[in-house]
């Protein structure tokens, strides 16, 4: 395992060891990407966005929210900054019950490196990934204006323009199936709702801090998908969901079947 020396912290070219909590040291790690790629781009999203809206926010939102739209842009790049040179993860300073929660999680990690403080390439992936998005919002929280400001909604909404057309095939093709529920076999009714579970399965890919510059793929992509990713699958207990089905009676069943379809295109 080789050391590459960064600015301020020193990473590991490999992957996450076993048996070790992930951590962004790892570079061969993908909490090493989210931390390095991933978070200083949704954060610079975020940022360009507020700068480009800055006009029509301000009209929007009236008397003093020009400056405190200016502030909440400086705390989200200095947030930028703080990631991209591993300093320290720093308390939250909202009123809200949660932050209390989250400070004295803050104080539980650093006592877990023997008083040092944490920081973002070194502390525990999971944690730091949820304060992540906990300290971007709190950005929006403390200002009097935008507390309730949703900084994700127009990306929300482009995604979803976009994956119209994903949407229309997946739900077309689900209501086409519980149609046809009446005819299919139970070994065809089986085969349905497999695919479907593996569909939803891989519909997280859409979510915008994992990939917001591509929409939700096509019915046919989604299938293809669900083909090429089976090795990925780490535990698949869709066999016993079906024998669960099986052991209701036939009405329960149906209504079982119906509650996934309806939930599987939803999801993805």
């Amino acid at each position: 395992m080789d050391r590459i020396r960064f600015k301020t912290f020193a990473s590991i070219d490999c992957s996450t060891p076993e048996n070790v909590p992930l951590c962004a040291k790892y570079r061969k790690s993908i909490a090493y990407s989210i931390t390095k790629d991933r978070m200083p781009i949704t954060l610079t999203r975020i940022i360009d966005q507020l700068y480009r809206d800055k006009l029509i926010m301000a009209e929007k939102y009236g008397e003093g929210s020009s400056d405190e739209l200016k502030s909440i842009i400086g705390s989200l790049s200095k947030l930028k900054s703080d990631i991209q040179t591993n300093k320290p993860l720093t308390p939250l300073n909202d009123i809200s019950k949660c932050s209390e929660i989250w400070n004295r999680l803050l104080n539980t990690e650093k006592e877990k490196l023997n008083g040092k403080d944490p920081v973002w390439f070194e502390c525990t992936f999971l944690f730091c990934d949820c304060y992540f998005f906990r300290r971007l919002i709190e950005v929006f929280e403390i200002s009097k204006t935008f507390s309730s400001f949703d900084p994700y909604d127009k990306q929300k909404y482009e995604a979803f323009t976009n994956s119209l057309g994903s949407i229309s095939s997946l739900s077309k093709y689900s209501n086409a199936v519980i149609n046809e529920i009446p005819e299919k076999s139970i070994h065809d009714l089986k085969e349905e709702l497999l695919l479907m579970l593996q569909i939803s399965t891989w519909g997280n890919q859409c979510d915008l801090a994992l990939n917001s510059e591509e929409s939700g793929s096509k019915l046919e992509e989604a299938v293809k998908q669900v083909n090429d990713k089976q090795e990925y699958i780490l535990a698949n207990d869709s066999e016993k969901v079906w024998d669960l089905m099986q052991r209701t009676k036939e009405t329960a069943c149906r209504e079982h079947h119906q509650v996934v379809v309806g939930k599987f295109f939803a999801f993805t």
